[in-house]
C-alpha cells in the first residue's frame, strides 16, 4: 500500500514540472528562434530620434538602437573623434574632405522613406516581456503614432519535447531505481524549451542523481540518523561517506560542467536554477517517501555493510545515460534530413518590405574602410578625396587602391622605413558596433533553403552534444580497485533478495 507521502511527492513532481515549464517557456522562448529576435519601433522621421530614445529608456525600454545611439569615427588631425550621428552635420560641412559618405550611409539605415527605426535586441528581454514591448512602447510614447513589429524565425520545439520525453522513458527504463527517479521526470520535461541542450542538462541532472542516489540512501536509513554538530557526529558521517568518495567527487566535476556549459551557452540563469532546485528536491523527498514506506512496513531492509579497503562503484552511468545521448543525435539528424518539420516560420512581419532592403545595410568592411580612411586622411592627397565616396543606398565601392605610406622610427629616432596603410589589420581598429544586428538582419533576409544550406555546413559542431553524453557513459570505466583483491560490484540498497 502507498504511503501518503508518496502520492504526496507525486503530486507536487507534477506541480514542480509544470512550474519549471512555465517559467522556461516565460524566461527561454527565444532559445526557440533561429538567432537573437528583434523587434523594431518605426515612428516618422519628424520626431527627434534622441528624444524618442531617452523616452522609451525612461520607460523601461532599454539597449535601444538608433541614429542617436551611434558615434562617428572621424579624423582630428593626429587622432580620432566620435561624432554622434544625429548631430553630425551639425559638426561637418558637407565640403568638409574628411566626409567620405559613410555617414550619409549609416543614417539612411536608421532613417528612410521619413520615417525612423528603432531596434530593440530581445536577447536580454525574456519572451514575457517581449511579448508586453508594444504595450509598454505605447504607454511611454502616448499619442505619438508608430508601428511595432518582432523580426524573428521561429522553431517548432514539438520534437524535442517528444524526443526529450521518450528518452526521459528509456533512461527510466535503465534507471536502477526506477520508484525513485520517476519523481524528478517532469522537471527534465520542463528543459525541452532549450532545444538540443535540453539533452545535455537532463544527462548532467540525471547523472548527478545517480551518483548521489546511495550516499543519500545512506544518510537518510532509518535509525542511523547521527547528529553532524558533534564532532564525534562528524567523524562518524565521515565514515559513512567514505564509500562514495568518488561519488562526490564526481559530482563537484558535473556540477561544473554545468555551470561552464550553462554559461558559455547563454542558458537564462533563473530557469536553470528553478529546474536544478526542483529536480533535486523531489529526488530527495522521493527518497524520504522510501524510508517512511519502510518505517510503516516495519520492515528497515538490510544493507551489508563492506569492510574497508575494499571499493566499490555504486553508480551506473552506461546505459542508463545513453537514451539522452541518442536524443541529441536523433535531434540533428532530424533537423537535417527533414529540416521541413523544424522550418522557421516568421514571426509579426508587419513592416513594408522596402524597410528591411538588404541594400540599405552596413557592414563591417564598410566600417573599417571608413576608419582606415580616417587615420589615414593627413597622409592622404587631397586629389584622391573626390574617389571615396560612398554610393547611397548601394553597397559602396572599394576605397581608392593606390597605395600610401606609413613611416616608423627606428631606435635611434630617425625614420627607419615604412609599409603599406592597407597594411593596418582591423584588430587595431574599435570593434563595428552594429555587427550583430548587421548579422541577424542578413540572415533574417536569407530564403529558408539557403539558411538550412548553410546549418547543414555547420551541424557537425552540434555533434559535440552526443559525444559530451557519450564521454559521461564512459565514466562507468573508472573502478575504483583494492591492492590485491577482486572488484565487487556495489549491494543495491532495496534488493528483494533476503540476507541470510
Amino acid at each position: 500500500m502507498k504511503s501518503r507521502t508518496f502520492y504526496f511527492s507525486a503530486a507536487l513532481s507534477v506541480i514542480c514540472g509544470v512550474i519549471v515549464f512555465l517559467v522556461f517557456k516565460f524566461f527561454t522562448a527565444p532559445g526557440s528562434w533561429s538567432g537573437d529576435p528583434c523587434a523594431v519601433l518605426v515612428i516618422s522621421e519628424s520626431w527627434d530620434d534622441r528624444y524618442i530614445r531617452e523616452s522609451l529608456a525612461d520607460g523601461g525600454i532599454d539597449g535601444i538602437i538608433s541614429e542617436s545611439s551611434q558615434e562617428i569615427p572621424m579624423d582630428d588631425f593626429g587622432s580620432l573623434r566620435m561624432v554622434p550621428l544625429d548631430s553630425f552635420r551639425n559638426e561637418i560641412e558637407e565640403f568638409d574632405p574628411r566626409d567620405n559618405g559613410y555617414a550619409a550611409r549609416l543614417r539612411a539605415f536608421f532613417v528612410r522613406d521619413g520615417q525612423r527605426l528603432f531596434f530593440i535586441p530581445l536577447k536580454d528581454h525574456f519572451a514575457g516581456r517581449a511579448a508586453k514591448l508594444e504595450e509598454q512602447a505605447a504607454s511611454v510614447l502616448g499619442d505619438i503614432p508608430f508601428t511595432f513589429g518582432i523580426l524573428g524565425q521561429k522553431r517548432s520545439s514539438f520534437w524535442y519535447f517528444a524526443l526529450l520525453a521518450a528518452a526521459c522513458i528509456a533512461a527510466w527504463y535503465f534507471s536502477r531505481s526506477r520508484r525513485l527517479f520517476i519523481f524528478g521526470l517532469p522537471v527534465l520535461l520542463a528543459f525541452g524549451w532549450v532545444g538540443s541542450r535540453a539533452f545535455i542538462l537532463a544527462a548532467i541532472f540525471s547523472g548527478i542523481w545517480e551518483l548521489l542516489r546511495e550516499p543519500l540512501r545512506e544518510l537518510l536509513r532509518p535509525g542511523k540518523t547521527l547528529p553532524v554538530y558533534t564532532r564525534s557526529g562528524f567523524r562518524a558521517l565521515r565514515e559513512r561517506l567514505r564509500l562514495y568518495r568518488l561519488n562526490l567527487f564526481l559530482v563537484f566535476i558535473f556540477f561544473v560542467f554545468f555551470v561552464v556549459y550553462s554559461i558559455s551557452g547563454g542558458l537564462p540563469f533563473i530557469p536553470l536554477a528553478a529546474g536544478f532546485g526542483a529536480f533535486f528536491f523531489l529526488c530527495f523527498l522521493s527518497l524520504k517517501a522510501e524510508a517512511e514506506r519502510a518505517r510503516n512496513n516495519k520492515h528497515i531492509l538490510f544493507t551489508p555493510l563492506p569492510l574497508l579497503p575494499l571499493k566499490m562503484r555504486t553508480f551506473s552511468f552506461f546505459p542508463f545515460l545513453l537514451p539522452f545521448g541518442a536524443g541529441a543525435a536523433l535531434a540533428l539528424l532530424i533537423s537535417v534530413v527533414f529540416p521541413g518539420l523544424s522550418a522557421p516560420r516568421l514571426e509579426k512581419p508587419v513592416m513594408r518590405p522596402d524597410l528591411l532592403d538588404t541594400g540599405y545595410l552596413v557592414s563591417a568592411d564598410d566600417y573599417f574602410r571608413h576608419i582606415d580612411f580616417q587615420r589615414s586622411f593627413s597622409y592622404r592627397s587631397l586629389d584622391m578625396n573626390s574617389n571615396l565616396n560612398y554610393p547611397q543606398p548601394a553597397i559602396m565601392a572599394t576605397l581608392a587602391e593606390e597605395n600610401y605610406l606609413r613611416y616608423y622610427l627606428g631606435e635611434d629616432g630617425l625614420i627607419e622605413g615604412g609599409v603599406s596603410y592597407s597594411a593596418v589589420q582591423e584588430k587595431e581598429f574599435p570593434p563595428f558596433p552594429l555587427d550583430k544586428l548587421m548579422e541577424f538582419l542578413v540572415n533574417y533576409n536569407e530564403p529558408v533553403g539557403v539558411k538550412y544550406d548553410n546549418a547543414i555546413k555547420d551541424i557537425s559542431k552540434e555533434w559535440i552534444s552526443a559525444a559530451i553524453i557519450l564521454a559521461f557513459c564512459m565514466l562507468d570505466f573508472l573502478r575504483p580497485f583494492a591492492r590485491g583483491r577482486k572488484i565487487k560490484k556495489a549491494p543495491v540498497y532495496g534488493d528483494k533478495r533476503i540476507a541470510a
